[in-house]
């Protein structure tokens, strides 16, 4: 099902009706330079049209200028690696901060993205957040999967070797009974007293629901600041949620090297210099331009409007979110360009397949979905120059236990609110009337990318009225005119 206008320079292919769970559904107008095979087993909301001129995508030369946009507000990166997903060894992450102190963290001066590199000889795993190699080993979710626990009306997470370091058994046994912690056969499950925890505790860990004192399971992606446990002191665990290190051992936040806004050093001391402002309000240079020199993992909370560029891969680690959603709220405030010189590709990782939680069990009973949500949610408009948009390992997993609207899938929903581009279409989902590998699509076209394209974001150059205004000739001005017609920085 796709909401929203449809193009293709290549032949559109509909599959058998029989051989679907549903029939493919076209919500908006539909065109291909080529023709439509199979046209009667689609429902075509708008009708469609064959044979048009073809539009092709625009040449990386074409987008030269994107890098000095970049580098005018300081936030051009150069990545380890220019290869595919499997070798990303940087990620970007959207972050919001309340930097004026009023409340809301989704205003436009609170939109910042910060810029995690591993170090030489670390591992691709811990930056992506994948499954250990072999089924028998635990060492990648050990470390970057774990539990919420809420102390003293604070979360803190503690990943499953936390668990196994003395000093913070000795503190959680005796500050969670006082702080409302983990109590009766959950404590007694985990066994604080375990040096090493065995299969059976880890899978304790491993599958908090919620249900019992707001206890539950996750997991993160390196780097990520709730990985940091042992950081403070023991006194200090219950204090915050989180806590900033810089070089965590394995890789390294980078520093923004452009001045730093006082309010932003001033509300958060330790993550200031390590932050880019995405606004001009608080970056001078910004031209709402991001330019990476290889291959980069995304994730967060987009607040701005923003193009990413990379000459590599985007690889969509976790969720990528605006921080005005607006499906939601109807306002076109936050959008984000995805400009790949290759593939933009959705990780197969922790977080966005479901997780085993015993070391040597592949069974269905034993899998456990570790993230925040469900299903993979992108809000994005994405184009990727060299072939496509697609899922890592989409034929291989679970074809269960995962439901988008109702029907089976081993990863849920991919939820796009954007638009799509792309040279050939990328594969998402193995599928039957029952079950599939993958994802199900849930693609929604964001008109608001249509009214307000993410900053020099290619377009096709042909246009459309959308709108007009009526002019009073006793009263014209051009000025107030231009104004007008001038989009918002």
């Amino acid at each position: 099902m796709i909401f929203g206008p449809t193009w293709s320079n290549d032949t559109i292919r509909i599959a058998l009706k029989a051989a679907l769970p549903f029939a493919a559904q076209f919500r908006d107008d539909v065109g291909t330079a080529e023709n439509i095979i199979q046209s009667n087993q689609a429902d075509f909301w708008k009708g469609f049209t064959e044979h048009m001129r073809p539009m092709a995508l625009p040449a990386p030369a074409a987008l030269s200028n994107l890098a000095a946009y970049a580098a005018s507000g300081s936030v051009s990166f150069n990545a380890p690696t220019n290869g595919d997903e499997t070798t990303v060894r940087m990620r970007l992450e959207f972050v919001n901060l309340d930097i004026d102190g009023d409340g809301s963290n989704t205003d436009p001066q609170d939109g910042f993205v910060r810029a995690y590199v591993l170090s030489g000889a670390s591992s691709v795993r811990w930056v992506r957040g994948d499954m250990d190699a072999l089924a028998s080993d635990m060492a990648i979710r050990r470390q970057l999967c774990g539990e919420w626990i809420p102390i003293n009306g604070v979360d803190r997470f503690f990943p499953i070797e936390a668990h196994e370091s003395p000093l913070v058994r000795t503190w959680l046994t005796t500050v969670l009974p006082l702080g409302g912690g983990l109590t009766g056969p959950q404590a007694t499950s985990l066994n604080f007293n375990s040096a090493v925890l065995n299969d059976a505790q880890m899978q304790g860990v491993l599958s908090r629901t919620g249900a019992i004192r707001g206890e539950r399971s996750a997991c993160m992606l390196g780097g990520a600041p709730e990985l940091n446990w042992n950081l403070p002191a023991v006194s200090t665990y219950g204090g915050t949620a989180r806590t900033f290190r810089v070089n965590d051992g394995k890789g390294a936040w980078q520093a923004f090297p452009g001045v730093i806004d006082p309010r932003v050093l001033l509300r958060f001391p330790s993550e200031a210099q390590y932050v880019f402002p995405l606004h001009r309000s608080v970056n001078s240079g910004a031209r709402g331009v991001i330019h990476v020199n290889g291959t980069t993992g995304i994730s967060g909370l987009l607040v701005g409007r923003v193009t990413l560029r990379t000459t590599g891969t985007v690889v969509v680690l976790d969720d990528v979110r605006y921080g005005t959603n607006p499906a939601t709220s109807g306002r076109c405030v936050d959008v984000l360009g995805l400009l790949a010189e290759k593939d933009v590709v959705v990780a197969d990782n922790m977080l966005n397949d479901q997780v085993d939680a015993l070391r040597s069990s592949t069974t269905q009973a034993n899998k456990r979905i570790l993230d925040d949500s469900k299903d993979l949610t992108l809000h994005a408009v994405v184009m990727a120059l060299d072939k496509s948009f697609r899922v890592e390992k989409y034929d291989q997993g679970p074809t269960t236990g995962n439901p988008c609207n109702g029907t089976e899938r081993g990863r849920g929903c991919l939820a796009l609110l954007g638009g799509l581009i792309q040279e050939a279409r990328g594969a998402v989902t193995t599928f039957s009337a029952t079950s599939g590998t993958g994802y199900l699509k849930q693609y929604t076209y964001d008109r608001c990318a249509n009214l307000r394209p993410p900053p020099y974001f290619p377009t096709t150059g042909r246009f459309l009225d959308n709108r007009y205004m009526e002019v009073d000739p006793v009263t014209f001005d051009i000025s107030t005119l231009m104004g007008r017609l001038t989009p918002a920085p």
